[in-house]
């Protein structure tokens, strides 16, 4: 069976060497080793709990905890007071990235513009229309599904216009669409997208 230090061969007696190169490799260090490490190597971050393996080329994030994100929405001011909230949390994994957020009003300060942008914790590859689960909530118990326009490091979030033959994401958010904003009211948005790279 070939090993990551070679083959070996019945009767062959282990050294200690032989052993330490098997890894896998951890430390109490935060964030990948330096190096780009070799095909196969993998360590373990031991004080952020991320996990790491090799292509040769870099290391790739294999796992990790929930990381806090503040998720961030132009022309969406949430104000304080209230439920005011911008909660979120992001995991990546070998070149992917899930994301869940939720924007909520707040009773002062608060408004609502036009072309409503939405910047991604980590750049992507093309975020496709609708790849996002997006929902704009109004606080009375509705929810409106919306929509996302492509984008690399940010993506436009749209409502969706019924007033045609077919629905499009043609329907602009403004303060009064696709409802009248008010204290409570938010977004939630959720997903999966390929990461511009994978390597940490």
């Amino acid at each position: 069976m070939t090993q990551h230090i070679g083959t070996f061969s019945t009767g062959h007696v282990v050294t200690a060497a032989e052993m330490n190169a098997l890894g896998p490799y951890y430390s109490s260090g935060a964030g990948a080793p330096a190096g780009t490490g070799a095909n196969s190597d993998t360590y373990y971050d031991t004080t952020n709990k991320r996990g790491y393996y090799s292509d040769g080329t870099g290391w790739i994030i294999l796992f990790e905890p929930a990381q806090s994100w503040t998720p961030s929405v132009t022309n969406f001011t949430i104000g304080t007071g209230g439920s005011a909230a911008a909660t979120g949390y992001y995991k990546r994994s070998d070149g992917w990235i899930d994301i869940s957020a939720t924007l909520v009003l707040g009773t002062s300060g608060a408004s609502v513009g036009t072309s409503l942008t939405l910047t991604l914790p980590v750049a992507g590859i093309g975020v496709r229309t609708n790849q996002l689960s997006i929902a704009f909530v109004d606080i009375g118990g509705w929810r409106y599904p919306a929509i996302n326009d492509p984008g690399t490091t940010t993506v436009v979030l749209a409502a969706i216009d019924s007033s045609g033959t077919y629905a499009n994401n043609n329907g602009a958010v403004t303060s009064t669409v696709p409802f009248t904003w008010a204290a409570g009211d938010g977004i939630d948005i959720a997903g999966r997208y390929r990461m511009t790279t994978k390597y940490s």
